[in-house]
């Protein structure tokens, strides 16, 4: 199992992060510890080797990144020791290739679940921060759609993580000691683009002076969610009881965009003299099942935790092109 050195940083609590070494956990690792938190992030070698630079810029504090899965039930068990608040990222994602290999993502997203709760218990963990996702909504009845709407999940992917909800929930069910929280979050993204957001499609498009291209005639409607904001909620939540054994929608709801028109900002934030135009496709069959229109209410949180996002999504994608200037590549 390979490690970063360790340096003692803050007096905060142990936080254990799955997937820490993708594009949100990464950034939500970095926040916590910036914040005086001891960080145990634990993810998959190719993230980690991806960009190793990346964590060796946080040794300024007490972090350490291990090397594992989720579905090693020993090596989740192990890493964890010490541990008392967990966050739990690590999922399989993208719906395309969620349905192309249906039984990974059960076995990633519900399985890999199951086996972190135990490593929970196991470790006498008392709070796990499970993030979710919006598209356990399917397609609402109304928007902003509240936390009360009937779930209808019309993915292979969707439906994992409303599975996955239901076995944190039975997990403190049967272990009273262990509290949960779930987020579920409205188009995370970060600064890394590497999830499969149309968002990170269309930047990495632009940055490399190709046209972004949209599917259908772009109106579909989305609000994008800063993964700093989602770091911001989470410390929240570790420091408010009232949060424990709640679940929370976690969207901008300042960041509510059509496909159409987030692809005209990345050109005018990303690459303005560029003269690029958007390109569109007829819909193929796949994304004929595509959610038109949904986005979060966040009243729930804004009233639990006096929480709001902060970072809007010009200024999201301001970051993004400012991280592609330094690192001189998109």
């Amino acid at each position: 199992m390979a490690k970063t050195p360790r340096k003692r940083g803050g007096d905060g609590d142990l936080i254990f992060v799955t997937g820490a070494g993708g594009s949100i956990g990464r950034i939500v690792a970095r926040t916590l510890l910036n914040r005086g938190y001891r960080v145990r992030g634990f993810g998959l070698g190719e993230q980690y080797y991806r960009e190793p630079n990346f964590f060796h810029d946080l040794q300024h504090g007490d972090f350490r990144f291990e090397i594992g899965s989720i579905l090693d039930q020993h090596a989740v068990t192990r890493a964890m020791a010490g541990a008392r608040k967990v966050i739990h990222l690590a999922a399989m994602t993208g719906s395309r290739r969620t349905s192309e290999d249906r039984l990974r993502c059960f076995d990633i997203n519900v399985n890999g679940t199951q086996r972190v709760m135990a490593a929970c218990v196991a470790n006498g963990v008392d709070h796990v921060v499970n993030l979710s996702s919006s598209a356990v909504y399917g397609a609402p009845l109304r928007n902003p759609v509240t936390e009360d709407e009937i779930l209808k999940p019309q993915s292979p992917y969707a439906l994992s993580k409303a599975a996955a909800e239901e076995v944190v929930a039975a997990f403190a069910q049967a272990f009273p000691s262990l509290h949960y929280t779930t987020l579920r979050l409205f188009n995370a993204y970060g600064e890394h683009c590497a999830s499969a957001l149309a968002l990170d499609a269309f930047v990495l498009r632009v940055a490399q002076g190709q046209r972004p291209v949209v599917n259908g005639d772009g109106l579909q409607q989305r609000c994008y969610t800063h993964a700093e904001d989602i770091a911001d909620a989470i410390i929240r939540i570790l420091k408010r009881p009232a949060a424990r054994n709640r679940t929370y929608n976690l969207g901008n709801p300042d960041a509510v965009i059509s496909i159409r028109d987030l692809a005209e900002l990345v050109i005018d934030v990303i690459a303005p003299a560029r003269n690029l135009a958007v390109e569109y496709k007829t819909a193929g069959a796949a994304d004929t099942g595509e959610v038109r229109e949904i986005w979060g209410d966040i009243g729930r949180i804004a009233g639990d935790l006096e929480f709001r996002p902060r970072i809007g999504l010009r200024e999201g994608l301001e970051r993004i092109r400012d991280g592609i200037a330094r690192c001189g590549t998109a």
